[in-house]
């Protein structure tokens, strides 16, 4: 969570509201296809939401740039 994540994680934000302004779910989506390389599940998606009402969109894309499936390969 050093300053250089941070950053990387408003880019990711911004650059999901350019391509889909005001259209939250597809936001979520297109997050997951961009870190994870695959679509939320159904719960992982109402988790998703539910976190982007409550704190932005910078919160997932720092979340999911964080996340072990980002880090780790399997």
């Amino acid at each position: 969570n050093n300053e250089f994540m941070l950053l990387q994680s408003q880019y990711f934000a911004d650059r999901l509201v350019d391509e889909f302004p005001l259209k939250t779910t597809d936001q979520i989506r297109r997050a997951f296809e961009l870190a994870l390389s695959r679509p939320p599940n159904d719960r992982e998606l109402q988790i998703a939401t539910d976190l982007v009402q409550r704190s932005g969109l910078f919160t997932l894309c720092r979340s999911l740039l964080n996340s072990n499936e980002f880090v780790y390969v399997d």
